[in-house]
């Protein structure tokens, strides 16, 4: 149960626990009820406790490929936010 007095966050809340319904005929917005059994659970569960490690690695290889595609004729790459 969570409880609030901010009307706006809890039409929210109401729309996530009703994915995203508003009546029958009315949709805000698409949100799916998915479950992980035990198993998959665990694998998440250890995978997030090295996470930062492989979005540091992804980001590495991110820096390499860029560095490395830069220099290939007729060959252009987008440049990343961050």
């Amino acid at each position: 149960m969570i409880t609030t007095n901010d009307d706006r966050l809890a039409q929210n809340l109401r729309l996530w626990r009703n994915h995203g319904l508003k009546t029958r005929e009315e949709v805000e917005f698409f949100a799916a009820n998915s479950r992980l059994d035990t198993f998959d659970a665990a694998i998440a569960n250890y995978t997030l406790s090295f996470v930062d490690k492989l979005l540091e690695k992804r980001k590495k290889t991110l820096f390499y490929m860029t560095s490395f595609l830069k220099n290939l004729n007729r060959m252009f790459i987008c440049q990343t936010g961050s």
